[in-house]
């Protein structure tokens, strides 16, 4: 998760801040990734739920639920998985769907709904550092758009449900538009922007190609 002011240089990659301070008492709480992971139960302090590092090392936690956003990806995925294990002998994951492991889903609750949970808690993580950054009344003042990458093999259908996840997860009392944009392509672009910007400035310019030099031996 990362955000950016646009009255500041949009095409700066410096003026990007990357939220590193992810609450929890794992060795990823400090780190620019929290784990996509939630678990329900009856937690201390009353909590029913936690998400990311928060969680307890013995907690049933639920993972892998992108995947049950679209069957046809995971179905690609679990077919490079086992291309994998044919070539690592210490892995036995041929036929093994990651989602197995998971406990049963609570009640009333499917993947989409699951998501928006864990999206609701690193939603408001980010609005608390934000409000670090900047005063309530002027983050009200601010317009939010919430751009979000998804897999380039995405289905329309996974696609739907990742918006809807993220409206429903919501901003706190911010309203906010959605983008949705390819992770390949926000990678692309990322780089295009860094060569541009950074200290070899106006790396890259149009028509530009990459050409590749060959080597016989």
């Amino acid at each position: 998760m990362a955000f950016c002011d646009s009255s500041v240089d949009p095409n700066d990659v410096n003026s990007i801040t990357v939220v590193h301070n992810w609450p929890g008492t794992s060795g990823n709480a400090t780190k620019e990734k929290v784990p996509s992971e939630i678990a329900y139960g009856n937690f201390k302090d009353g909590e029913t739920e936690l998400w990311g590092g928060s969680i307890p090392p013995n907690a049933a936690r639920h993972v892998w639920l992108k995947l049950r956003l679209d069957e046809a990806t995971q179905r690609e995925e679990l077919g490079l998985f086992d291309q994998l294990s044919h070539h690592i002998e210490i892995l036995d994951i041929e036929n093994q769907d990651p989602c197995d492991d998971n406990p049963p889903d609570p009640p009333g609750k499917q993947p989409v709904d699951m998501i928006t949970d864990y999206l609701r808690g690193v939603n408001s993580h980010v609005l608390r550092v934000l409000n670090q950054r900047h005063t309530p009344s002027l983050l009200r003042s601010m317009a939010f758009e919430v751009v979000v990458t998804v897999p380039a093999v995405w289905s329309d259908r996974a696609k739907d449900l990742t918006f809807k996840a993220v409206t429903r997860a919501g901003f706190g009392e911010h309203e906010f538009q959605i983008s949705m944009v390819a992770e390949p392509e926000a990678a692309a672009i990322y780089v295009m922007k860094d060569l541009g910007m950074g200290v070899r400035g106006g790396g890259i310019q149009v028509r530009d190609i990459a050409t590749p030099k060959w080597r016989c031996y």
